[in-house]
């Protein structure tokens, strides 16, 4: 019976914690934070729906600064009177007392999007038509609207550098404490590979690498003693605070840490791996329904059936062919990683299946590494699923790619070690070498 409780024990605990974080955070006047967000719109308008940073090696890099403008409008748009509506319709573009027309939000058209110039426009109080963005939760506002009475945009783009980089110095940390130190190379060159490094530049996209690494810190720690439950809350946290950019990389990655970390066989390492990504599913699409669930039930607010559209025009399996998604995020991730990250993967297969067929079974050691690679697809099955999405928004769902070359180094290491009998710190160095200069072609070509 405990068994049985304890799941939905916990989603109500969160649950419960999501919305009073959020009731909180709503309670505040906007006036608190307008005179920041003056100060902040030149910046913004100069940013635009998109940012393009062209690196050392002139590789263009694209971020959703849009999103950025989007989540301030919002977060200034929150009416203090109404703190638990505005919470679960997360508004643009209205203004309390002047406001009078409402429309809701929809992927299909462009139309029913807050228009970067918008924010000024409603900062001086202008009426215009407000959108509701409810089939998200918003979790983002907790922090970014008690932030915005103190900081400006760009302040708390120093402070997201600063705590990116704090962060990703802890988790390299720990992994050398309770992996090992050559685990780094695999980390390093998925953060390099997938250009997560800069994501500090927009929120949207330090959200969901933030949760990342913080999780895989909690993970290492040492300190969840039962790891099935920490992954259904995961799940939930992500669908509280992720705008559906990385779902994938945020369960894999500490996955793949806590394959590493276990010594346990293969048959119990597969039994959690499964149990973990299913209860993070569930966590993560219970969390989304209780939203809809909760807006429809209070307001009747017909989000059940426009997530439901939203749902089956972002898979659009009609419209979308299976590989377009997996094709474009590739694009994004570079012509000469992913060529690279594929040698490995066949490499790392072929590999394996000679050896297995030669001792005529796989041994145990290779059972995980093939556990590894597996896990390694997962964005691949996500973009062939969430086929629309993940066309129109390569440019950031690529970053999911990070667990896939993970993957491909972390078992390239472990063939290393198997086939490496002696010079193995010179045979390491030059197989971090090879890693350089595929990054370095990378960002060149």
């Amino acid at each position: 019976m405990k068994k049985i409780l304890k799941y939905p024990l916990i989603f109500i605990v969160v649950l419960g914690v999501a919305l009073l974080s959020l009731y909180l955070a709503c309670l505040f006047p906007s006036d608190w934070i307008k005179e920041q967000l003056v100060k902040s719109l030149d910046v913004i308008e100069e940013n635009g729906n998109y940012k393009m940073i062209i690196t050392a090696f002139n590789k263009p890099i694209m971020f959703d600064t849009y999103a950025d403008t989007m989540m301030m409008n919002t977060a200034y748009s929150i009416d203090s009177e109404q703190p638990f509506y505005s919470l679960l319709f997360a508004r643009s573009n209205y203004v309390p007392g002047v406001s009078d027309k409402t429309v809701t939000n929809n992927a299909t058209s462009l139309q029913n999007f807050p228009k970067i110039m918008e924010l000024r426009r409603v900062l001086q109080g202008e009426k215009l038509v407000a959108i509701e963005y409810a089939r998200y939760w918003h979790g983002y506002l907790i922090f970014l609207r008690p932030l915005l009475t103190v900081f400006t945009y760009m302040q708390l783009r120093v402070m997201s550098f600063i705590i990116h980089f704090l962060l990703l110095g802890i988790l390299l940390y720990q992994i050398k404490k309770k992996i090992g130190t050559k685990y780094w190379i695999a980390v390093l060159f998925g953060i390099i590979a997938v250009d997560a490094y800069l994501v500090f530049i927009c929120f949207e996209e330090t959200i969901g690498m933030s949760l990342i690494i913080i999780e895989s810190i909690v993970l290492l720690s040492g300190k969840i003693k039962k790891v099935a439950p920490y992954f259904f809350i995961i799940g939930m946290l992500t669908a509280f605070f992720d705008l559906l950019t990385v779902p994938v990389a945020i369960c894999i990655f500490p996955l793949l840490l806590y394959v590493l970390q276990e010594n346990k066989s293969f048959k119990q390492l597969l039994f959690s791996c499964i149990k973990c990504i299913l209860l993070f599913g569930i966590g993560y699409l219970s969390m989304w329904f209780a939203k809809w669930i909760l807006v429809d039930l209070i307001y009747d607010g017909g989000i059940i059936r426009n997530s439901i559209n939203q749902i089956l025009y972002r898979t659009d399996i009609s419209n979308v062919g299976i590989q377009e998604g997996v094709i474009q995020n590739f694009r994004h991730l570079g012509n000469i990683v992913s060529i690279f990250v594929i040698a490995l993967y066949v490499i790392n297969i072929l590999y394996i299946a000679i050896k297995s067929i030669k001792e005529k079974k796989i041994s145990e050691e290779n059972k995980k590494n093939l556990l590894i690679l597996a896990l390694g697809l997962a964005p691949i099955v996500w973009y062939s699923i969430i086929r629309e999405h993940s066309l129109t928004h390569g440019y950031f769902t690529y970053r999911n790619l990070i667990v896939t070359c993970m993957s491909a180094q972390i078992v390239s290491i472990h063939l290393l070690d198997q086939v490496v009998k002696k010079n193995k710190k010179e045979i390491f160095t030059i197989f971090v070498l090879v890693n350089l200069i595929v990054l370095t072609l990378n960002y060149m070509l």
